[in-house]
């Protein structure tokens, strides 16, 4: 029985004598602005003479090595105020306020064909109080960046107290957000020690119950850490992380 032929479109088409037969088409590739994401601070009051660190980085569809967005590390903050303590460059950029006031904090990130993306941030500078927070910090460790939701994420934590004032409570949580930084469902609380750790796949409903669950990049969570002095001040720093929360 003659073999039957296979359809026109079919890049492996053979004619009836043996001949192959191919299609060419032509895409248009275009280049799409990358999205700038700031981490850190949250909108809100910080204090004049206080250092913040200001936090973020660049998501870009065509920079990415795969499927996925690809990161951009190169930020440059700029500041709406006339005065001369612009943040400058850096993805984590310490800047400390002068003068009390709102502040319009501004994030560029620039793709390789020089393309940008912005993201704002609203501060309101204020009188620090008499008894300063205590200042927190802390370290990932595990399987990332991005992070496998099945295996156990280690966040170690410490902070010092302008005063002296100790001993310090701990309190942890997770938020999920959306790529646009909506916060997804119901925060989940990590624990009241120093250091924490978390498989996130114990929360399943926290990735899947809300539809928050991304592929490629993986699902965007902020890590809060917050520590209360012995006089009742409390101090917070936050950090992102990308979870790779595959169904299955």
């Amino acid at each position: 029985m003659a073999e039957r032929p296979r359809g026109r479109g079919d890049p492996g088409a053979r004619t009836a004598v043996g001949e192959t037969a191919t299609q060419t088409i032509t895409v248009d590739v275009v280049n799409s602005a990358p999205r700038a994401i700031i981490a850190a601070p949250l909108a809100g009051v910080v204090y004049r003479g206080v250092t913040v660190t200001l936090s973020g980085y660049g998501l870009d569809a065509n920079e990415g090595p795969g499927p996925e967005d690809g990161v951009l590390n190169f930020c440059t903050w700029t500041s709406d105020s006339l005065t001369t303590e612009g943040p400058g460059v850096g993805c984590s950029k310490p800047v400390t306020f002068a003068a009390n006031g709102t502040r319009t904090i501004t994030l560029t990130v620039v793709d390789s064909q020089g393309l940008t993306g912005q993201a704002t941030v609203a501060l309101i500078v204020e009188d620090p109080p008499t008894n300063l927070p205590p200042t927190p910090s802390f370290v990932v460790s595990g399987s990332g960046p991005p992070y496998d939701w099945q295996t156990v994420i280690t966040f170690y934590g410490s902070a010092t107290d302008p005063e002296g004032n100790t001993p310090f409570t701990y309190h942890w949580t997770a938020t999920a957000l959306s790529d646009t930084g909506v916060v997804q469902g119901t925060p989940v609380d990590l624990g009241t020690t120093a250091t924490a750790t978390w498989t996130p796949y114990d929360n399943y409903a926290f990735f899947f119950g809300s539809g928050a669950c991304q592929v490629g990049n993986g699902q965007r969570v902020r890590v809060t850490f917050a520590v209360t002095d012995s006089a009742g001040q409390t101090g917070t720093t936050v950090q992102e992380v990308r979870v790779v929360c595959t169904p299955g």
